[in-house]
């Protein structure tokens, strides 16, 4: 692996987010880790300051932050993929604009990978939150009550769909040739 290729690369996906994507932004940037990363905005030509939001955080963190500002609309998918098919690193996490990163989870969820070379991917319960900073919910708090976790399979994920909120999923980028594949509208 070269020296200036980061472990993890961070894709985040905006649009229309000014209220939210600074403290996204600033959440990943804060985080502390044993290894290199980058952070990949895709921004999907937001008609708010989102994109000058992201231009003033790429200009302060220059050798971290890489900008994808679309000057024309091209649609959730595409601005997924745009930006997904970017990253460099041995594992790609994905974050939506509106959310934020807790301390540790770059560290923690690449330990996890690091330690099963058997995995493709791992995630992690979501909490949720409105604007005055007050929980409203845990995404797949008993997920463990419907199926093995420890062991999740191709028929649990065609059984069940989306076992894990896209913002808390780590993938390993060699696991995700399909990408370059997906043809038609797709989210998470």
């Amino acid at each position: 692996v070269e020296s200036n290729v980061p472990k993890v690369s961070v894709c985040v996906i905006t649009y229309n987010q000014a209220g939210y994507v600074g403290q996204c932004l600033q959440s990943i940037v804060d985080q502390k880790t044993s290894f290199d990363f980058e952070v990949i905005v895709g921004d999907d030509c937001s008609t708010d300051d989102t994109p000058e939001i992201i231009q003033d955080f790429a200009n302060r963190y220059p050798r971290l932050i890489t900008p994808i500002l679309n000057s024309r609309k091209i649609g959730g998918t595409e601005n997924y993929l745009t930006t997904h098919l970017r990253a460099r690193g041995e594992y790609v996490a994905h974050l939506d604009g509106d959310d934020i990163a807790f301390a540790g989870k770059l560290q923690r969820l690449s330990d996890c990978l690091d330690s099963r070379a058997d995995l493709a991917a791992v995630w992690h319960a979501v909490i949720m939150f409105n604007d005055a900073g007050k929980t409203t919910g845990l995404l797949h708090r008993h997920i463990d009550d419907v199926i093995d976790t420890n062991n999740i399979t191709r028929r649990d994920l065609l059984r069940f769909g989306s076992l894990g909120a896209a913002s808390s999923i780590m993938y390993r980028r060699s696991s995700a040739a399909f990408l370059k594949s997906v043809n038609g509208a797709a989210l998470d």
